[in-house]
């Protein structure tokens, strides 16, 4: 209790006390002395209780007791001869620089202290032996320990990208490899000359799902494996795109020309949330990062689009198509923004890690990247045309990519993979290939992207620093759609 009165010290930057600071609380020391009185009386019973269990043979001479730790408050005990000066006496604190020492004379009822800083204020001139004192260590502040740099062939080793390995004239086939380029193997072959499109790994990293597609056909049947390949489920509809759930209990997929669904992986059940109005096709569903919500894509016959956001209820699904038009009567579906593109074009909506933006592109007059506040719905539209660039797209490729951080945009144009502020600022050229740049996609920590160079897989740093070829891992064929484990 005695430490309240004297608190004011550890506030002072290093326990440095000015003229003027001692003569503005001079008058408050004067005015509550009194109160202190009995105060100090207790401190002297818990001294003498202290020194109660010590002898001649105990106390060692001419040493502090009760040291304080740095920056705390302590009662401590001179054990020594008389009089000795009160600085040599608490310089014999060898773990800790005492800032200052505070005793209550009993007679003149005022406050003795001693600075070693600043002698000018010292009225604690001497010490006699067996004599308590309020003692402050001095704060040491503690060295940070240095954030150990991370080796980026074990961060690599540990993580995994799934991809589809395809030949001329063969049916494709679904790998899977660590990222630094060891341990490939192959999950499923393809029979019948089908397609592989879009494998996904689950965010809890045990399941990855793709579409099995047909030759002329628009989607191709959900398949959902677990990790060493074994199928789970497959859902055989006309399935265009879809996309996990947060929780990787379920997959949002779409039909075109039919909707938006829902599949839960653990009970097999299939819930419709959206019914495609006529002459609109609705697809690219995302859930936000909380579950809550989910962004997908609404085209029109006239090559509008609406990126539309859905609260997600499943006790009122399915919603209607045509509440896209008119939000008063369905407060449950919003448009965030709209514009012009080709019917089919997938715009690829993606969620910032805060759930605040989405990140799309057009890939219409050489390409336009879109970020949008989902709150404010404030749009900035980057023209790469007007930044002498395009898009680079490749079949069913998904050439912008946004980083699991949220803070940059990865994005491909000619031959080069560039990078973007998520404030649409800073653009900057990662790499260059000699031939042709695809399918880039970011690690979970979002300080590597996973990209195809043709003909071979490349590993590269954000800054372009790093660079790892996962040459041939599943032999002398074509690499697409990478997915990096999460």
């Amino acid at each position: 209790m005695l430490f309240d009165r004297v608190l004011y010290l550890s506030y002072a930057k290093n326990s440095l006390l000015t003229t003027e600071y001692c003569i503005k609380h001079r008058k408050e020391e004067i005015a509550v002395q009194k109160k202190w009185v009995a105060i100090a009386a207790a401190a002297v019973l818990v001294t003498a209780f202290l020194l109660s269990g010590w002898n001649g043979s105990q106390a060692q001479e001419g040493k502090l007791h009760n040291c304080p730790q740095p920056g705390k408050w302590a009662i401590s005990v001179w054990a020594g001869e008389d009089r000795i000066e009160t600085g040599q006496a608490i310089a014999t604190c060898e773990s800790v620089y005492i800032d200052a020492a505070y005793y209550l004379d009993s007679n003149s009822q005022n406050w003795l202290r001693y600075f070693p800083n600043h002698p000018e204020f010292n009225t604690l001139l001497t010490l006699n032996n067996l004599q308590g004192i309020i003692t402050l260590g001095h704060y040491i502040e503690p060295t940070p320990t240095p954030t150990p740099t991370p080796d980026p062939l074990v961060y690599l080793h540990n993580q995994q990208i799934v991809f589809v390995a395809s030949e001329y004239g063969k049916e494709d086939s679904l790998w899977v490899v660590n990222a630094d380029g060891t341990n490939a193997r192959q999950l499923i072959t393809n029979m019948d000359y089908l397609s592989i499109l879009q494998p996904k790994w689950a965010p809890d990293g045990e399941k990855i799902a793709f579409i099995k597609k047909w030759s002329g056909v628009w989607g191709g049947h959900l398949t959902i494996l677990d990790s060493s390949g074994q199928i789970l489920n497959v859902i055989k509809e006309d399935i265009v795109d879809f996309s996990w759930a947060p929780d990787g209990k379920s997959v949002i997929y779409s039909i075109k020309y039919d909707g938006i669904y829902r599949f839960d992986v653990q009970t097999k059940q299939t819930q419709q949330i959206l019914i495609t109005s006529p002459g609109t096709y609705d697809h690219n569903p995302v859930w936000s990062p909380d579950g809550s919500k989910i962004a997908f894509v609404h085209h029109e016959w006239e090559n509008n689009f609406y990126i539309s956001l859905i609260n997600f209820d499943p006790k009122r699904v399915p919603y209607s198509g045509e509440d896209i038009y008119n939000n008063s009567r369905n407060s449950e579906i919003k448009v965030i923004t709209s514009g012009e593109s080709t019917y089919d074009e997938d715009l690829h909506p993606q969620w910032t890690s805060d759930g605040k933006k989405l990140v799309l592109y057009s890939l219409a007059d050489s390409g336009t990247i879109y970020i949008t506040d989902v709150a404010k719905k404030l749009v900035i539209e980057i023209s790469l045309e007007d930044q002498g660039l395009s898009l680079e797209y490749w079949w069913r490729s998904e050439p912008v990519e946004l980083s699991p951080n949220g803070r940059e945009i990865a994005f491909v144009s000619g031959r080069s993979l560039y990078l973007i502020d998520i404030d649409g600022t800073n653009i900057r050229k990662v790499v260059e290939a000699k031939l042709n740049v695809s399918y880039p996609d970011w690690s979970a920590d979002s300080r590597y992207i996973a990209v195809t160079m043709t003909p071979y897989m490349y590993v590269v740093s954000r800054d372009g620093n790093e660079l790892y070829t996962l040459s041939e891992v599943a032999g002398d064929k074509i690499y697409s759609f990478l997915d990096w484990s999460p």
